[in-house]
């Protein structure tokens, strides 16, 4: 049985988050892949995204601490209610550039994102399965990608912990030294 491998070792590269970007064919393709890419949500998350958490005014996804759903999990299995996976989930995101565009355009004409975790992975599936991309692709892939891009742009590790809505910081710390470990790797494979 091959070794089990972690998002982290999964996250994609420069040249995967083009290619990834270049198969999306609409813009839900878009929010599914974008999203998760450059905030950092989780496919939980991602599902139950909806208008109400965003605040066009300061630019940010806020993750509340519960709602009532209307999906089939929360009903059958949460009492109608949906909450983030812990406390630290509830947070507010930044909405990069990439993202504001995609949420306005998805937004302008729907209220919320109503598609189950399941339809989610099925999309990244088949949006990667148009790519090159020699590695795994999946939601919580694309969530590593963020926290590496966090990382790499210098962010602290308790910033990039508040934003990935992590408990420990040592989780944070792991994509920090993933980042240099990465950057270290490419350079020497670049070098020679």
């Amino acid at each position: 049985m091959p070794p089990l491998r972690s998002a982290r070792q999964d996250a994609l590269s420069d040249s995967d988050i083009g290619q990834i970007i270049g198969a999306c064919r609409d813009v839900k393709d878009q929010l599914v892949i974008v999203v998760p890419l450059f905030a950092g949500l989780r496919v939980g998350e991602l599902a139950h995204l909806n208008i109400t958490w965003i605040d066009w005014k300061q630019l940010t996804i806020d993750i509340p601490q519960r709602q009532y759903c209307w999906c089939w999990d929360c009903r059958h299995y949460r009492g109608g209610v949906w909450e983030p996976k812990t406390r630290a989930a509830i947070r507010s995101v930044i909405i990069s550039p990439e993202v504001e565009g995609i949420l306005r355009q998805f937004f302008h004409t729907k209220t919320e994102v109503g598609v189950s975790r399941q339809a989610i992975e099925a999309r990244v599936a088949r949006i990667a399965k148009r790519t090159g991309i020699k590695h795994p692709v999946y939601p919580h892939a694309l969530r590593a990608t963020a926290a590496t891009l966090f990382a790499s742009k210098g962010m602290s590790m308790p910033t990039v912990r508040y934003l990935m809505g992590w408990e420990r910081l040592a989780t944070a710390e792991l994509y920090v030294q993933s980042t240099k470990a990465r950057a270290l790797e490419e350079a020497r494979a670049k070098m020679g």
